[in-house]
């Protein structure tokens, strides 16, 4: 067995520290889509992933371009069924069955804020909404 004397107890408990530090740096994953969080992603390539769940859509506010269509890959990793409406463009997609995905086009043809929502009963009031921003 070796014996660390007390500064190379120190040396080596900053080294391992310092280990776990890049690990965790390292670790965060990416989110398809350019999501963060809960927050915003940006469309790129005239599509974007959006993951339903008890009771949230992540990301939650998205930035798209405006006139082009834009799909929305609707992933419900959740445990009930959810969709993604905006009542200002009269556009609903399909419900999403848990485990399911299922894709929505909609083409956002002015510049402006567009709120959507899931419209199965009480989601929207547990706080299942977010924004899309044309520019």
């Amino acid at each position: 067995m070796i014996k660390l004397r007390g500064l190379q107890r120190v040396g080596l408990a900053a080294v391992m520290l310092l280990a776990l530090v890049v690990l965790a740096a390292c670790g965060g994953g990416g989110g398809g889509g350019g999501t963060s969080d809960n927050g915003g992603g940006t469309v790129a390539d005239g599509e974007i992933e959006v993951v339903l769940q008890e009771y949230s859509f992540t990301p939650n506010n998205i930035e798209v371009p405006v006139g082009k269509p834009i799909t929305f890959v609707l992933k419900n990793e959740g445990s009930l069924e959810h969709d993604m409406a905006f009542d200002d463009l009269d556009q609903v997609s399909d419900l999403v069955s848990a485990g399911d995905t299922a894709t929505f086009e909609v083409t956002f043809e002015e510049a402006g804020t567009y709120p959507f929502y899931c419209t199965v009963p009480g989601h929207r009031e547990a706080g299942m909404e977010g924004t899309v921003t044309a520019r």
